[in-house]
């Protein structure tokens, strides 16, 4: 009998946090990004209003081709806003991260390799950040990019070598959970549905993402 009050004890207690777990969704016609906000105290109005209004002003003071995504790097609740200069010619770009507390801050830049370059997430809550990856020229690098104390922390983990037969494989990180999920997250097959996903900074795309941003 105390078993069984102990069990339904606990599954009223899972139902109770699911329900107040925050989970908004932005939806459109190319993608969906799932955001969990854990953080009950900061209304999505806060911080949707202040990345708005500033997307806006960043789009009317540069020139240049921008893209721009969210995702929450420290897992504090509150996505930081990504925004990543699109550079034509191929080679290095930058993706500057920005945060929200109050009000906007600039976290740092993070210089992306744009050969062929992008950014995966993980399912499991244990590495809220993102991994890496690009490759030209017969190599591949793989990283792991996250935020912690307000500091941008970028971990090499894996160096591929194609150029060699067969391929020389090279660990560099020594963190053996890092590297478990960096292989669980590349399944054996083509699969697209973890790479975190930009949008040309634009007004339609600003309007959409951040429209569409709801709860579910």
């Amino acid at each position: 009998m105390k078993k069984y009050i102990i069990v339904i004890t606990i599954m009223i207690f899972i139902f109770l946090l699911n329900k107040y777990v925050l989970n908004y969704k932005m939806q459109n016609n190319f993608g969906n990004i799932n955001i969990i906000l854990l953080n009950k105290n900061i209304e999505i109005d806060e911080w949707k209003n202040t990345y708005l209004y500033f997307l806006k002003d960043f789009l009317k003071y540069n020139n240049d081709i921008y893209e721009f995504s969210l995702w929450d790097l420290d897992n504090n609740g509150i996505p930081e806003l990504l925004i990543q200069q699109i550079n034509e010619n191929g080679g290095e770009g930058v993706l500057s991260i920005y945060s929200y507390d109050d009000n906007i801050i600039k976290i740092d830049d993070y210089i992306v390799h744009k050969t062929a370059a992008g950014y995966r997430y993980s399912y499991n809550s244990l590495f809220p950040g993102l991994f890496t990856f690009w490759w030209g020229g017969g190599q591949e690098y793989y990283g792991y990019l996250i935020i912690n104390n307000g500091i941008i922390i970028h971990e090499d983990i894996k160096h591929i070598d194609r150029t060699m037969e067969p391929p020389n494989i090279k660990y560099i990180s020594n963190n053996k959970q890092l590297i478990d999920e960096l292989i669980n997250i590349y399944p054996l097959y083509n699969n697209y549905d973890n790479i975190l996903k930009f949008y040309i900074l634009n007004d339609e795309n600003i309007k959409k993402m951040f429209d569409l941003l709801t709860y579910r």
